[in-house]
């Protein structure tokens, strides 16, 4: 492990987004959402999703793309996450990763992804995929990849009344999604600990050609999410045309995302993580084989129950 801060016991209210927050109250309050959170569960969704990883991804191991896995697992160390979580490589040609399972937890990244990123990029793109799990956000994730199909057989079985609510929670399931990009974003950050390589990744998905990667201006990407800004702030008109502009998307505007971070960062929120969780790691003095530091006079680890008493860092 690289002098990144360790953030053990992280909790994600340290920083889930505002908005991912009352987004997700507001969600929880539209009606249907029971009907549509049980049949989800009925159909055994989560348990697909394993099987169909399983079945079609390759997984990453200690012998199966051993550098990818212990990348993983260094992300896994580094937001403090010590409970099993699966890793697939997925051919795409596309750049993309993203979390599921929520009885089984599991990240996916494409090939495409593998191929453009550099390390320190893949550890911003793993710890936002981490934070998805960390902050429980996959139960509605998933819902919301296959809600069109769920309002059908709902739709179907209630004389079309499951597909009229089903429009109003969409729109609020969407909202939702698209806000908790913002604690990923956070998660990814606190992962890699890299503002330049959070900076790169979205600029990647923004669709900088790999050849021309060398030569991107990021103080132009500055100016440009400065003068974003103003444009979706002047007036309600241009409010109301960025909310139906993303209406339907499942992550929101790249820029949006750029600048939001930024802020993050200059209101002091990120560095504050970051000292408080290095003064307490200096109570440390070792740490166990599941990666959860223990403190001076332990004799067994707080995440897993094994024996540490002897183990010393």
């Amino acid at each position: 492990m690289d002098d990144r801060v360790i953030l053990s016991g992280l909790d994600p209210a340290e920083y889930v987004h505002p908005m991912d927050r009352e987004a997700r109250t507001a969600l929880e309050r539209v009606p249907g959402l029971t009907p549509v959170v049980r049949k989800f569960n009925e159909v055994g969704y989560d348990r697909l999703l394993i099987l169909e990883s399983m079945a079609s991804k390759v997984r990453v191991t200690p012998r199966q793309f051993p550098e990818l896995y212990e990348l993983f697992q260094e992300t896994k160390s580094v937001l403090g996450i010590s409970w099993h979580v699966d890793l697939f490589v997925q051919q795409q040609f596309s750049l993309n990763a993203f979390a599921a399972g929520v009885e089984y937890p599991h990240v996916t990244l494409t090939t495409e992804l593998l191929s453009h990123l550099t390390q320190e990029e893949l550890r911003f793109v793993l710890g936002h995929e981490l934070g998805h799990i960390h902050c429980q956000h996959i139960l509605y994730h998933q819902i919301g990849i296959y809600l069109p199909r769920l309002i059908t057989l709902m739709g179907s079985a209630t004389l079309g009344l499951g597909a009229l609510v089903g429009t109003g929670f969409e729109v609020a399931l969407y909202d939702w999604i698209r806000k908790s990009e913002f604690s990923a974003d956070r998660a990814g950050l606190l992962a890699c600990q890299d503002l330049n390589a959070a900076k790169a990744v979205f600029c990647r998905f923004a669709g900088v050609p790999r050849d021309w990667f060398d030569r991107l201006n990021l103080e132009e990407i500055h100016r440009q999410a400065d003068d974003f800004q103003p444009m979706v702030t002047s007036d309600s008109v241009n409010r109301f045309y960025r909310f139906v502009g993303q209406m339907w998307n499942t992550h929101p505007w790249v820029i949006v995302r750029f600048s939001d971070l930024l802020q993050w960062i200059d209101r002091g929120v990120y560095d504050a993580i970051l000292n408080k969780k290095r003064k307490a790691s200096q109570a440390f003095v070792g740490q166990c084989t599941c990666g959860e530091p223990f403190e001076e006079g332990s004799f067994y680890c707080i995440a897993c129950g094994r024996q540490v008493a002897n183990e010393k860092m």
